[in-house]
C-alpha cells in the first residue's frame, strides 16, 4: 500500500530509471509489479531523493547499472547499488526549497513562452485577414483559379521498378512539405528518373509554381525554387501573367480553412 511521500520507480521498459513523487493520496491505493516503492529513512529527506532521481549523475547512473536490450530493465538490487551524496538533513532541506523555488520560475517562464507563442501563431492569420478581407479587397474583381492558373496534379511512377527511383529530378511529397521551415522548395527526399518521369505522366513544374498539398494533409504551401514535378497529393499552380506568384501564395495561405471544409 502506497502512502504520500513514497516514490515510485519504473523499473522495466521505455520508462525504466523514471520516478515519481507521491505527494498526496485521495483512496488507499496500491501499485504496479513494475514499479519499485521507495521509502526514505530519518536521515533522507524524501523529497531530496526524489530531486536526486532527476539529476544527470542519477540518470548516468541508471544507463551503466541497467540491463537487457530491446526492453531495459533495473531490478530493487541494481537500485538499491546507485551512489547518493548525502549532506545533513538540514542541508537536504535547503537545498530542496532552493530548487522548488528555482523549478517555479522555469515553470512561470514557461507557461509564458508558450502564451506568447499562442499569439504568434495567431498573428498571421490576423494578417491575412487584413490583406484579403478588408474594404478595399473586397473590391477586388472575382475569378477562378482556373481562369488565371494553370492546375497541375502530380503522379506516382511505379515503385517496384527501381529504374524509376534515384535520379535526378525532383519529386515531391507531402512529407516534403510538412518538413519545411520557411515558405519555399528547393530539394526533395526521392528524386525519379527520366525514363520513370515519363512513365507517370506528371509534369514538370517551372520555377515559381506554387504547390499546394490537397491530401494527406490538405494545405500545406510553398514556390519551388528549382523545377520539379509531385506526387498525387498535390494540386500545383502554374500562375499566369496576371497574378503575381508571391500574391495567390498568400491568397491560398488565407483560403486553407475553405479548401479543407470542400
Amino acid at each position: 500500500m502506497l502512502k504520500t511521500g513514497d516514490i515510485l520507480f519504473a523499473r522495466t521498459g521505455g520508462t525504466t530509471g523514471k520516478s515519481y513523487f507521491i505527494s498526496e493520496l485521495p483512496t488507499k491505493t496500491i501499485f504496479a509489479s513494475y514499479l519499485i516503492r521507495v521509502r526514505t529513512g530519518n536521515e533522507l529527506f524524501q523529497e531530496y531523493l526524489y530531486q536526486f532521481l532527476q539529476s544527470d549523475i542519477y540518470w548516468r547512473q541508471v544507463e551503466f547499472n541497467k540491463r537487457g536490450g530491446a526492453q531495459p530493465n533495473m531490478n530493487a538490487t541494481l537500485l538499491s547499488d546507485v551512489i547518493l551524496p548525502i549532506p545533513p538533513l538540514p542541508e537536504q532541506k535547503r537545498i530542496v526549497s532552493i530548487l522548488q523555488e528555482l523549478m517555479q520560475e522555469v515553470e512561470r517562464a514557461q507557461a509564458a513562452c508558450e502564451k506568447q507563442l499562442e499569439a504568434a501563431k495567431a498573428l498571421p492569420a490576423a494578417y491575412l485577414r487584413e490583406a484579403f478581407e478588408s474594404e478595399g479587397a473586397k473590391k477586388w474583381k472575382r475569378k477562378k483559379l482556373g481562369e488565371v492558373c494553370e492546375i497541375i496534379t502530380g503522379s506516382t511512377p511505379r515503385s517496384d521498378d527501381p529504374t524509376n527511383w534515384n535520379g535526378d529530378i525532383y519529386w515531391a511529397t507531402p512529407n516534403d512539405m510538412g518538413r519545411l521551415t520557411k515558405f519555399t522548395i528547393e530539394d526533395t527526399e526521392r528524386k525519379i528518373t527520366e525514363k520513370g518521369f515519363k512513365s507517370c505522366g506528371t509534369k514538370l513544374l517551372p520555377i515559381g509554381s506554387v504547390l499546394l498539398t490537397t491530401r494527406a494533409p490538405i494545405g500545406h504551401l510553398a514556390i519551388n525554387l528549382k523545377p520539379m514535378c509531385s506526387n498525387q497529393g498535390f494540386k500545383s499552380l502554374i500562375p499566369s501573367s496576371i497574378v503575381y506568384n508571391w500574391f495567390l501564395f498568400f491568397a491560398l495561405k488565407h483560403f486553407v480553412p475553405v479548401l479543407q471544409s470542400m
